[in-house]
C-alpha cells in the first residue's frame, strides 16, 4: 500500500448560494467518494498471477505465502471466509518448510484474527516484534488483537505511535478504530474526516471503511440521516462490501423501513453466506408478527453455525450464542459465550453475556457483565439503555441522553 501523508488541518467548506431556478441542485455530500470512475485493484487477477507463479516454481514457500496473502486480501474484500481456508493451507505448508518465515508468520497471525483466536495472534506477533521492534505491519496487527481482547490502552498507545511515525490513511483508520473502542468518538471523527481528504484511488476498501466508521458513529449518536449518507458513500467506494450493506440494513431497521432492511440483509447473505445475517432477517419477521417464519430462519442459522463452532473456526461461538438466545436457550448461550470469552473479551461479548444472565434471572451477575461492557468506554447506546433499565439509580439514563436522545427501550434488540 502506498504511504500518503495526512495533513492534520481542517479545511473550511464555504456555503454556496443555490442558483435561482425552479429545482435547485442538491448540495453534494461533503464526504462523497470521488474515485468511482477508477477501477479498484483486481484481487482476482493477483490470485491468478500468484497461482501460475506458484505452479511454475514447484510450490516454493515464498510463492505459497504470496498466494496466501492474495487469498487473505480476497477474503477481507469479499467477506467470503472460504478464502481464509485456502490461505491457511498454503501458509501452513510454507511454514513447515520455513518455520521462521516472517511473512508467513504475519499471514498466520492474520488468520488467527479471522478465527477470533486473538490470543494466538498476539503470541505470534509479540514474538515477531521482539525480532524487529520497528516493524509497522506487525505492530498494527498486534494493536488490533490487543483491542479485541480488551487491552484497549495498550492498543491505543501502539496505534498512536504508528500514526505519529507513518501518518498514512491506513494508520489513521487503525488509530480511529481504537479511539472509538476507548470511547473517544470526537477524536476518531476528526482523524477520519481528514483521512478522507487524503485518500487515493484504488484503495477502495480503506475508503469504504473510513466512511462506514463515521456512519456507525452517527448511528450511535442518533444522527440517522447523516449515517445513511456515509453508508451510501461507503458503498460507492466498495459496492460489494457486505459489512457496509449490513450497517445500512440495521439503519433501515432503526428507521422502521423493514422491507428495505430485509432486502439488504439478504443481499449481504448472498455475498457472504454468513449465518448470522439470517438471524437479522428472523428479527424482522418477528417484528412483523411472523413467529413461525422467524423461528425457522433462526433454526437454519443454527444449523449452519454448529459445524463451524465444532471446528473452532472464525469466532462463530458468539454468533451461535446470539441465535440460541433468540431461540430461548440462555443456558446454552451462556456456555458458548464463556467458551468465546477465553479468546475475546470485547464489549459485545459482555453485553450478550449480560442478556443471557438476565434471562436466567441472575440479575446481579448480569449487571456485573454489563458493567464490564461499559468499562471498555465504547459509546454504545444499547449498553446505557440496558443499564438504565436494570439499575435505575445508576445515572445511566442521563449518560444515554448525551449519546443518543432518540434511543429508547424499543430500540433494543430483544
Amino acid at each position: 500500500m502506498k504511504a500518503h501523508l495526512l495533513v492534520l488541518a481542517m479545511v473550511a467548506v464555504g456555503c454556496q448560494k443555490p442558483v435561482a431556478g425552479p429545482t435547485p441542485s442538491p448540495t453534494p455530500f461533503q464526504y462523497a467518494y470521488k474515485y468511482k470512475h477508477i477501477a479498484p485493484e483486481d484481487v482476482d487477477n493477483a490470485i491468478a498471477f500468484h497461482q501460475k507463479r506458484l505452479k511454475d516454481a514447484r510450490q516454493h514457500p515464498a510463492f505459497q505465502i504470496a498466494l496466501a496473502q492474495a487469498y487473505l486480501a480476497k477474503a477481507q474484500v469479499s467477506s467470503d471466509v472460504s478464502y481464509f481456508g485456502e490461505a491457511e493451507k498454503l501458509v501452513d505448508a510454507a511454514l513447515k518448510k520455513q518455520p521462521d518465515n516472517k511473512a508467513g508468520l504475519t499471514v498466520k497471525a492474520s488468520l488467527c484474527e479471522a478465527r477470533h483466536d486473538f490470543q494466538g495472534a498476539i503470541k505470534i506477533l509479540e514474538a515477531l516484534e521482539k525480532q524487529d521492534p520497528g516493524d509497522v505491519d506487525t505492530r498494527a496487527l498486534l494493536a488490533n488483537s490487543l483491542m479485541e481482547v480488551g487491552r484497549v490502552p495498550e492498543a491505543l498507545e501502539i496505534s498512536k505511535d504508528i500514526f505519529r511515525q507513518v501518518p498514512t490513511v491506513g494508520a489513521a483508520l487503525q488509530v480511529a478504530r481504537v479511539y472509538i473502542a476507548a470511547g473517544d468518538d470526537n477524536k476518531a471523527r476528526k482523524i477520519l474526516e481528514v483521512a478522507i481528504g487524503q485518500e487515493q484511488p484504488m484503495e477502495n476498501k480503506l475508503s469504504a471503511r473510513l466512511r462506514s466508521l463515521l456512519g456507525e458513529m452517527d448511528v450511535r449518536h442518533g444522527r440517522l440521516e447523516e449515517a445513511e449518507q456515509f453508508f451510501l458513500a461507503s458503498l460507492d467506494a466498495s459496492p460489494e462490501n457486505a459489512q457496509t450493506t449490513e450497517d445500512l440494513a440495521r439503519l433501515k431497521v432503526r428507521q422502521g423501513q423493514l422491507d428495505e432492511a430485509e432486502k439488504l440483509f439478504m443481499a449481504a447473505f448472498a455475498r457472504t453466506q454468513h449465518p448470522l445475517l439470517l438471524r437479522e432477517v428472523a428479527q424482522i419477521k418477528r417484528a412483523r408478527g411472523q413467529a413461525e417464519e422467524s423461528k425457522k430462519m433462526l433454526e437454519q442459522a443454527e444449523t449452519l453455525l454448529r459445524p463451524e463452532v465444532r471446528r473452532g473456526r472464525y469466532g462463530h461461538a458468539r454468533d451461535l450464542a446470539r441465535v440460541v438466545l433468540d431461540l430461548g436457550r440462555p443456558e446454552e448461550a451462556l456456555r458458548l459465550l464463556e467458551q468465546e470469552e477465553k479468546q475475546r473479551q470485547d464489549w459485545r461479548l459482555y453485553e450478550l453475556k449480560a442478556i443471557a444472565l438476565e434471562s436466567l434471572k441472575r440479575h446481579d451477575e448480569a449487571v456485573k457483565a454489563l458493567k464490564q461492557a461499559l468499562g471498555s468506554g465504547i459509546q454504545e447506546p444499547s449498553l446505557y439503555q440496558r443499564a438504565a433499565l436494570w439499575e435505575p439509580a445508576g445515572g445511566w439514563a442521563e449518560k444515554l441522553k448525551t449519546l443518543d436522545p432518540t434511543f429508547t427501550p424499543d430500540s433494543l434488540e430483544k
